[in-house]
């Protein structure tokens, strides 16, 4: 029990390494010919991706792997010579296809007749994500564009309004025209803020706002806050998307797709959400474009046109913010030098 607790007792000062079972001889061994294993059947494609393709190889190097190919069918071991002819003949043969890879042919070999629906099958990871991003986008959009036209429509109508009350000599009949036109406008900004809440038969939510609030100002403020950061974000989304989409199409169409990267795609897609969202920190009054800074591009365009860019290039905002941050600790550094 002592030697237990002076054990507990001493763990906070000293940390006991984690004892690893070693690999034995016999399993390092055995990894070494699955590897080569591996190797001998990839190099198959190799020969093969080169023989349809119109890339150009050294034909001493695929003599050598056909001709270990055929041993190592008859006999499963290699001399060291040999093995390490594979590996050179190999490696040139690896540098020859690209930027075809190994892992992109066995990629793309076995689908190649997939077909437009199978690919997209195969990759419905980006396919479900980017549709579900383009139909949010479409409906939060055309959301914004209604209640827009029905706000322009009763900004008008009120402007036509005023002039007709100071006119003189006045026309009743069109002060009730133009004030019923204004009255069933106002009731199509509630339907249009409320339209979810009618639909689940909550109209009575629609009618309580509007006696207690204006329902113009709120189209306004929910139409400002749709553009200003919904839109924007979706569309963020959408451009990283996109790029993503292009990436995997370039890659498939060059046989370099390796689906062990997958996970970079998801980072992007995830940094398209945060450029999104807080797109507007890079959206600042300008005239336009330099040429001595590009990203001047940004502020002279519209906000969800740069909300779509800034997320299909997600990484060159982000490489710019390090280089702020960098210059800034630099700066912050020499300052307290001179000090």
């Amino acid at each position: 029990m002592t030697n237990n607790h002076e054990n507990q007792g001493d763990a906070g000062e000293q940390t006991v390494p984690k004892v690893h079972n070693a690999l034995t001889d016999a399993k390092v061994r055995e990894h070494r010919r699955d590897r080569l294993r591996d190797a001998i059947d990839d190099s198959s494609l190799l020969v093969a991706f080169i023989a349809a393709s119109k890339k150009e190889a050294p034909k001493a190097e695929v003599a050598k792997l056909i001709k270990i190919q055929h041993a190592y069918a008859g006999d499963p071991k290699l001399s060291e010579q040999e093995e390490t002819d594979f590996w050179l003949a190999y490696s040139a043969l690896a540098t020859a296809i690209r930027p075809a890879t190994v892992e992109g042919i066995r990629y793309v070999a076995p689908n190649k007749n997939l077909g437009f629906i199978g690919w997209m099958w195969k990759n419905r990871w980006i396919t479900l994500t980017v549709a579900i991003i383009a139909i949010a986008y479409l409906c939060v959009q055309i959301h914004v564009v209604r209640g827009s036209s029905i706000l322009s429509g009763y900004n008008a109508t009120l402007a036509d309004l005023e002039k007709a009350d100071q006119a003189e000599p006045k026309s009743e009949d069109k002060i009730v025209t133009l004030t019923n036109q204004l009255d069933g406008l106002r009731k199509e900004l509630i339907t249009w803020m409320f339209d979810p809440a009618i639909k689940l038969g909550r109209s009575d939510t629609a009618e309580m706002v509007a006696a207690n609030q204006d329902p113009v100002m709120r189209a306004k403020i929910e139409i400002e806050t749709a553009s200003s950061y919904l839109l924007p974000f979706l569309l963020g989304m959408l451009g990283a998307c996109t790029q993503v989409l292009r990436s995997i199409a370039r890659r498939i169409g060059e046989q370099s797709m390796n689906p062990t990267l997958l996970p970079t795609y998801y980072i992007r897609v995830l940094m398209g959400y945060i450029i999104g969202t807080i797109i507007g920190l890079f959206m600042l009054p300008s005239i336009g474009g330099t040429t001595t800074n590009p990203f001047s591009l940004l502020a002279s365009l519209p906000l969800l046109t740069a909300a779509f860019i800034a997320g299909y290039a997600a990484e060159v905002l982000f490489v710019a913010l390090d280089k702020i941050v960098n210059d800034a600790r630099d700066y912050v550094s020499g300052e307290k030098k001179d000090s």
